[in-house]
């Protein structure tokens, strides 16, 4: 097995977990873009939407997003009887979805300038093809990969450079890719097919599940590692 490969599997096995809740989000999705173009109903909601958007600006990208992937997660375990997240990891947590809106939001905004915003297959293609190609693999992917290290190593950078040296990168940055691809995609390709002033607000409605994910699966990581390190009983401590 390639080092890719290796690497990649616990992306592989997540996506393997939970390929009924991602089918559900994505077909939900699709039958958000179908009602959006046969009800006229749904049109003018989205109207105001649309509207509530460009009113709104970053600032409203980065509440939203925040209320969807911090929010909505934290109400939905209390309502069944789950365990609430530290309040170190909430407040990481705001601050590091609270800039994930803005950056998907301005994201949205230049390649609507890129690509134009007629809304056709050339341009869904195109622009999935640069969101999840070149910005996911280049940047999104990376940041995350970086961040949730950042929050392992107890915000000291000292240790995250230590978790993240000696293929540590790779170890935490294939699994989220390979989750993100197999859960975006198809989410995306309805997505683009809005008009781009509603974009955002699809997107925001598949967030919370994603946001799930990607903390279940550096949680998952973290555990794992943690019990290597405790079974070599390594030296190498990570400084508070």
């Amino acid at each position: 097995m390639s080092a890719i490969a290796r690497h990649a599997q616990p992306g592989i096995t997540a996506v393997k977990e939970n390929w009924r809740p991602f089918l559900l989000i994505q077909a939900s999705a699709l039958v958000v873009l179908a009602l959006f173009y046969t009800v006229p109903s749904v049109r003018v909601g989205a109207e105001w939407l649309a509207h509530a958007k460009q009113s709104g600006g970053l600032v409203l990208a980065a509440v939203t997003t925040i209320v969807a992937s911090v929010g909505l997660p934290e109400l939905a375990k209390k309502l069944v009887g789950g365990r609430p997240s530290p309040r170190s990891e909430v407040v990481f947590l705001i601050g590091f979805f609270g800039m994930v809106g803005v950056i998907v939001d301005v994201l949205y905004m230049q390649l609507g300038h890129i690509f134009g915003t007629e809304v056709s297959l050339y341009n869904v293609l195109r622009k999935l093809a640069f969101d999840q190609g070149i910005f996911c693999v280049a940047l999104s992917i990376p940041l995350t990969t970086a961040m949730f290290a950042w929050k392992e190593g107890r915000f000291n950078v000292g240790n995250t450079v230590k978790l993240l040296s000696h293929g540590g990168f790779a170890v935490r940055y294939w699994p989220v890719l390979i989750t993100c691809w197999a859960f975006w995609i198809p989410v995306l390709s309805a997505v683009y097919s809005m008009p781009p002033d509603l974009q955002f607000w699809l997107y925001l409605f598949t967030q919370a599940a994603w946001s799930l994910l990607l903390v279940g699966i550096s949680a998952r990581q973290a555990e794992l590692r943690s019990a290597v390190h405790l079974c070599r009983g390594s030296e190498n401590e990570l400084v508070d």
